[in-house]
């Protein structure tokens, strides 16, 4: 069965959610977010920032480029997603969080903090410009350079902190 999970993009009050159906542990989810905010020039810019995470992440897709992926109303908690994350744009600084769901008595909820990763840039973001300013503090960002691995219950990966472990 799919790891399903869902991906908010925050800055400041603005909000925009992305379901996502299969490959929703921390281990996938988060080394491709990071892929996705270095080759992403949008920083900050959370409606536009959603939607070419959809487009990044269906662009090789081929047949099946039509499943996978959704929009969520900000606040609806599908019921069957394993993980929740927040890409966070706060004071220059991006950062991603992931979290478990809990479900009890009926009632699905975002749960424990399971790991942290900042992002490989800062950013500076001007709406009224819409655009976003943005350097990347590795000129060679390879997705393998983040190592994430499973340990345990919770994940490691030499730029990620680890609640817990």
């Amino acid at each position: 069965m799919s790891t399903r999970c869902q991906i908010e993009f925050r800055s400041g009050d603005v909000r925009r959610t992305v379901y996502r159906h299969w490959d929703g542990y921390p281990s996938a989810v988060i080394p491709d977010l990071l892929a996705f905010l270095s080759w992403s020039n949008r920083h900050g810019d959370v409606e536009y920032e959603s939607a070419n995470f959809l487009y990044w992440s269906k662009r090789e897709m081929g047949t099946s480029e039509q499943l996978g992926f959704g929009i969520c109303a900000n606040d609806e908690l599908h019921g069957d997603v394993e993980y929740y994350y927040v890409v966070r744009y706060e004071s220059g600084v991006c950062t991603i969080s992931a979290h478990e769901v809990e479900r009890e008595e009926g009632a699905v909820r975002v749960g424990r903090l399971v790991a942290v990763a900042p992002a490989p840039f800062s950013f500076s973001y001007d709406r009224r410009k819409s655009r976003a300013e943005w350097s990347v503090s590795s000129t060679a960002f390879r997705r393998r350079d983040f190592g994430v691995f499973l340990e345990g219950d919770a994940i490691a990966c030499s730029s990620l902190h680890v609640a817990g472990v």
